[in-house]
């Protein structure tokens, strides 16, 4: 009976076509060198029985899930987090005081008050109100809080133009069966959405702009992205606890589904300590909750909304690995 190859076990647990992951020998130097530890990393693998997939793993971030980041140090790299209640406060009230700024004529007719202990001080010289508008707005502009996401199409137009990111733009789908292929490109939808979610752009600072902006701050203090970046992280999740139990199923010919393998505690664990490395989480094992590693990782994948698209990509994901158990192939 043949070995099934590491590289195609992680590309059917992932989804992937097995041309869009690098399958070259990548030597360690070329991770140290973008500051990654790889020592550890091989020692996290190599603790969970999980070496033979180290350096496809590696690899995996570098070039897809932190793309088109791929230029930075993977260990660098730090997905965006909610903004930390200090900033969050700083981004607020700047988006507000310009509000009220340009709400009556981009500042015409504004007067500025200034108040100290018991002493106020007011300037209704329009030129010294403009050049604080102007300050105000520049500030704005100096944190990043003029900056959005891509809409889906903005994120495949840029997509297009590189040809290391136009490689994510489809996918091949069989809608035929396995006796009888029939294989098709589509366009892929997931992550064309991940790099609009990744990748913002610059936007004007005018009413319309900071009306929504101060609506979406104010909102339970969470910022819009938030669902959809948790959302991203569980489906990675998912994905890592496929690669995790995937040589279980393939011995037990009584289980139908790779889903149908029990997740244990010891492979939460190994989903959360792998996502800490990668910065992608923060390390739950430190924090002084009641919230354990592995009961973070079982709420994040229940949680894990499940819409009609995702449901056929899992039945699909599902049948292929099941495929790959009775047709064994190196």
């Amino acid at each position: 009976m043949n070995q099934i190859s590491s590289l195609l076990k992680f590309t059917e647990c992932f989804g992937l076509n097995i041309k869009l992951v690098n399958n070259k020998a990548i030597y360690e130097s070329y991770f140290v060198e973008k500051g990654v530890d790889v020592e550890a990393f091989k020692r996290l693998m190599i603790k969970n029985d999980m070496d033979e997939y180290t350096f496809i793993l590696l690899a995996y971030f570098d070039e897809i899930y932190f793309a088109p980041k791929v230029e930075e140090s993977i260990i660098k790299y730090k997905v965006k987090s909610e903004l930390t209640e200090q900033k969050r406060k700083h981004e607020i009230e700047l988006t507000q005081s310009l509000l009220f700024l340009l709400s009556n004529n981009n500042g015409d007719c504004t007067s500025v008050t200034f108040q100290k202990s018991r002493n106020n001080l007011t300037i209704s010289n329009q030129l010294i109100s403009k050049s604080i508008i102007d300050c105000l707005i520049h500030e704005f502009k100096c944190n990043g809080y003029n900056k959005v996401n891509l809409t889906y199409d903005e994120a495949k137009l840029m997509m297009a133009t590189n040809s290391e990111w136009a490689k994510g733009l489809f996918c091949e789908n069989n809608f035929g069966s396995d006796e009888e292929p029939n294989i098709v490109e589509v366009e892929f939808t997931e992550a064309i959405d991940d790099f609009a979610n990744s990748t913002t752009k610059e936007v004007e600072v005018e009413l319309d702009f900071l009306t929504t902006k101060f609506e979406i701050l104010t909102q339970n203090g969470k910022k819009k992205g938030a669902k959809i970046k948790k959302s991203r992280i569980a489906s990675l999740c998912e994905d890592l606890s496929f690669l995790k139990r995937i040589d279980r199923y393939l011995l037990k010919d009584e289980i139908e589904y790779l889903e149908n393998v029990k997740l244990t505690n010891n492979d939460c664990r190994f989903l959360h300590d792998c996502l800490v490395f990668f910065n992608i989480i923060e390390d739950k094992s430190n924090t002084l909750t009641k919230s354990l590693p592995e009961n973070y990782i079982r709420g994040l994948l229940k949680q894990k909304k499940q819409d009609e698209y995702e449901d056929d990509i899992n039945i699909s994901k599902n049948l292929r690995i099941n495929y790959l158990r009775t047709n064994k192939t190196v």
